[in-house]
């Protein structure tokens, strides 16, 4: 199964590319990676979810959205 988790990015792109970067040096695997202007889209496997919404929430650049 999968989940998408959602996150505003207050630094732009830039949050993004860190974001996603952190997260593969994690060992984080990805379905599907979005970026906007300013926002991120994960579809994540939903057994990694906790974990991703932690490691993102580390991050003063970004916002991670409730779903």
């Amino acid at each position: 199964m999968q989940t998408n988790v959602q996150v505003n990015l207050i630094s732009g792109i830039d949050s993004a590319l860190r974001a996603v970067t952190m997260l593969r040096r994690k060992g984080i695997k990805f379905y599907e990676i979005s970026i906007y202007s300013n926002s991120l889209s994960l579809i994540i496997p939903i057994e990694t979810e906790s974990i991703v919404r932690a490691q993102l929430s580390k991050l003063s650049d970004i916002e991670v959205l409730v779903n």
